[in-house]
């Protein structure tokens, strides 16, 4: 993805959470799982940023990558998708493997 000044690379991490609705201890009961996605942002070799997207904003947010399309600070973005070595090759200079 191109930005002004760089290149912004952005690794999508899927994952799930679900939260405490009521019990203690050993009697917990769990809310249903949820998805959401971590956004782990790098712009040309900076420290890495994370966001994260939940279900509401994801709804939105699938619907601009689907287009090839990618908002970030209010401005639109050409997204273009790494292929699967590309990807590994990000999410180790990430550091993600090493989690």
């Amino acid at each position: 993805m191109l930005l002004d000044d760089g290149v912004l690379r952005i690794y999508v991490q899927v994952d799930q959470m679900c939260t405490q609705v009521s019990g203690h201890l050993w009697w917990r009961r769990w809310s249903p799982p949820r998805e959401f996605v971590i956004l782990h942002m790098l712009l040309d070799e900076e420290t890495p940023t994370d966001t994260y997207l939940d279900e509401e904003d994801l709804d939105n947010e699938l619907t601009y990558w689907a287009g090839g399309r990618f908002l970030w600070l209010g401005r639109e973005y050409p997204l273009a998708w790494f292929r699967t070595h590309e990807s590994a090759a990000l999410r180790h200079t990430l550091g993600l493997d090493e989690q």
